[in-house]
């Protein structure tokens, strides 16, 4: 199906053979719908559209401040659309763009030893995972990613679910992502683990 085919279905709202499920979390509720469909006439079941027919897209929003804050003065700012593996793509790329990288040449060593400031697997990790329990179905959010002189940012405009607080972070939890479809392709593919 071509997006401007899916942006008419999600403009005609639901129907006897449409139906929106806000995120993947629901997909329980989206496979009972399909075998409905299965015994009638055929029919759709479009993810990421809210009740009201709007389509959330995916978008990640990175900024490179000068200084410690967030003044208007950035040295990069950057906003990108599309699915989560180009998503996470653009935010490696920008991170190694901007990441400070110390070096050091090791006696007895041909190639010298480079260091990101940031590690690349905990950035990839906690990138992911902004991908991964993002709500979707709020139109106009983003994750983003802020890097100062002194720290990173990434941010995920949600709140917590499943009963999830910041102090239950701190220790060892459950993981339920929000959006399990888009956490199992991630693990799939090797992005993350269970």
């Amino acid at each position: 199906m071509k997006l401007d085919e899916l942006f008419l279905l999600a403009k005609q709202g639901e129907s006897e053979n449409l139906e929106f499920k806000k995120t993947t979390g629901q997909r329980t509720a989206a496979a009972k719908t399909v075998c409905a469909f299965l015994n009638g006439h055929g029919g759709y079941v479009l993810f990421g559209v809210s009740d009201a027919g709007k389509i959330s897209g995916q978008k990640i929003s990175m900024a490179r401040f000068r200084g410690t804050s967030r003044l208007p003065d950035f040295s990069d700012n950057r906003q990108y659309n599309g699915n989560a593996f180009p998503l996470l793509r653009r935010a490696e790329s920008f991170l190694l763009d901007h990441v400070p990288i110390a070096g050091r040449v090791i006696p007895g060593k041909m190639i010298r030893e480079d260091n990101p400031w940031y590690p690349p697997p905990a950035t990839r990790e906690a990138l992911a995972n902004a991908i991964c329990h993002r709500d979707y179905s709020e139109p106009g959010g983003a994750v983003s990613l802020a890097m100062y002189d002194d720290r990173l940012e990434i941010i995920n405009p949600d709140k917590f679910h499943f009963g999830i607080t910041p102090d239950k972070l701190k220790g060892p939890h459950e993981s339920k992502p929000w959006n399990p479809s888009i956490a199992n392709a991630f693990y799939r593919a090797g992005v993350i683990e269970r």
